[in-house]
């Protein structure tokens, strides 16, 4: 996207949003205002200066970050555990904004306020007017769909339900592999993408094993590519891992389904736009990018990353994580480098192993001397009481780990709640005597066969009147979707 045309216009349109909404809308900040409130701060901080009223206005919202010899305007924090944010001028918005675009895989407007929020303050609009003018994200907008659903899957907790599926790459092969696999974890929406040969089971099984033995295997698995498919890779599986009992789901079902299928879709776009980014048609190394990109942006259903999900904090990209400059990072090479720049001692973010055992062995050193050491709650490890849980350090992970799995699914509950509302009011009243118009899946009919039929309702179940006698049995009974007779069939069309 970073071109001079789409700059120049990006700025075009940014100028014109902030002169029609002069009286609604605070001016963006400039380097040269940012400059000025950075030396008010600075020399209202002077020990007997002062200060005037516009001092008075500028400390009571933000603050100075240093590093090294720079300064930087950020938010004022509440407390030392929220993030640092950094104002950014109206100069440097194309560049923040294209390098978390990029990095959150071409994601939208969500996606990256998501990873705005604890960063750069850039508003919600110049964010929107940056997602309109990327020519990858345009070239991947979909047509809008009518889906729907009678009852949505619902998984609690981690490896209760995973999903796998085939992407077809075989018009453009990345060297010997021809196709991709997905699998993904339904209640945290974590995914995993491995590039393979062909669609073999055996193939499919191995790299569904080093998945499993990594994090663990789910109670059900899934696929879209039929139940003889998966109970062929489940089989395969159950030779390489004896003691794994894993139960094989129902194939074609779009309640559960379809969010692979739609991490799928996702999955091809991102891909996409990460070869036209680093301009390479090796899809096959390019995925494992991909899918730390995915993993890391906002799911809109769980409403925060599914590494969050999985893992209770956010994901860490070395130093970069950290809110520091792209001129400082750079400078950045040893940790004596780093001690030098900012004058103080390593944070335990990067502790070595080495300083972790020293850690260990300090703290039974403590509790032979220090009387505070309690039991943890939880573990009943030794620890000192440094919160009103009286819980160990591994204790409060996991207790904020299992925080966020719980609001992710408080997160799917809603997403099934609107999905049934809307799918209510797409369902017409269909009377008995009504003929209809019946929508045969892509995997149920040949090449030459039509993708509709037409069927008469009947009273106890839709009696359909078909030529083609095949297909009969894929027509499904009112008992079976749970909705009476005038709303059973959730793809019949009135005709």
């Amino acid at each position: 996207m970073e071109n001079v045309t789409v700059v120049n216009k990006f700025n075009n349109e940014v100028t014109n949003y902030y002169k029609n909404k002069t009286n609604a809308v605070k001016q963006p900040w400039t380097i040269a205002t940012i400059s000025d409130a950075v030396s008010e701060i600075a020399a209202s901080k002077i020990p007997g200066t002062k200060k005037n009223s516009k001092q008075y206005r500028l400390i009571k919202k933000y603050d100075i970050m240093e590093v090294g010899d720079s300064k930087y305007l950020v938010k004022k924090r509440k407390n030392h555990d929220e993030p640092i944010v950094q104002l950014v001028a109206r100069e440097n918005f194309f560049e923040i904004l294209n390098t978390i675009h990029k990095n959150v895989g071409h994601g939208g407007r969500d996606k990256m306020m998501y990873a705005l929020k604890d960063k750069y303050y850039i508003p919600k609009p110049i964010v929107l007017i940056f997602c309109k003018l990327c020519n990858v994200c345009n070239l991947k907008k979909s047509q809008q769909h009518k889906n729907i659903v009678v009852k949505p899957i619902l998984s609690k907790d981690f490896n209760v339900r995973g999903q796998v599926d085939l992407i077809d790459f075989q018009s453009t092969p990345s060297g010997s592999f021809k196709w991709l696999l997905n699998y993904q974890d339904h209640a945290t929406k974590y995914c995993h993408l491995r590039p393979l040969q062909s669609k073999r089971a055996s193939e499919v099984a191995l790299e569904l094993l080093k998945i499993f033995l990594q994090f663990g295997a789910p109670y059900i698995l899934q696929s879209d590519n039929g139940r003889e498919f998966t109970a062929t890779v489940v089989e395969e599986m159950t030779n390489l891992w004896p003691e794994c009992k894993i139960i094989h789901g129902r194939p074609r079902y779009p309640q559960s389904q379809g969010s692979v299928e739609r991490c799928n879709q996702d999955v091809e776009n991102m891909l996409r736009a990460w070869m036209i980014d680093n301009q390479s048609t090796d899809w096959g190394m390019g995925c494992y990018f991909v899918q730390w990109q995915k993993n890391c942006s906002k799911h809109r259903i769980i409403n925060r990353s599914p590494y969050k999900a999985l893992f209770g904090s956010e994901p860490k990209i070395g130093f970069s994580s950290k809110n520091l400059p792209n001129d400082i990072l750079q400078s950045i090479t040893t940790e004596e480098d780093l001690n030098e720049l900012i004058n103080t001692e390593v944070s335990d973010e990067v502790d070595s192993d080495e300083e972790a055992e020293d850690s260990e062995k300090d703290n039974e050193q403590i509790n032979e001397k220090d009387n505070n050491i309690y039991d943890c709650k939880n573990c009943n490890s030794k620890v000192s009481i440094i919160n009103k849980e009286s819980l160990c350090d591994t204790c409060v992970k996991e207790k904020k780990i299992q925080k966020e799995r719980v609001e992710a699914f408080e997160g799917q509950k809603k997403a099934a709640k609107k999905m049934i509302q809307t799918s209510d009011k797409k369902l017409v009243v269909i009377e008995v005597g009504n003929y209809v118009l019946v929508n045969i899946p892509k995997v149920d009919r040949g090449p030459l066969d039509t993708q509709n039929i037409i069927g008469l309702t009947a009273v106890s179940l839709y009696a359909m009147s078909l030529k083609n006698s095949r297909l009969f049995g894929k027509i499904i009974s009112d008992s079976q979707t749970g909705y009476p007779i005038t709303k059973s069939l959730v793809f019949l069309q009135k005709i």
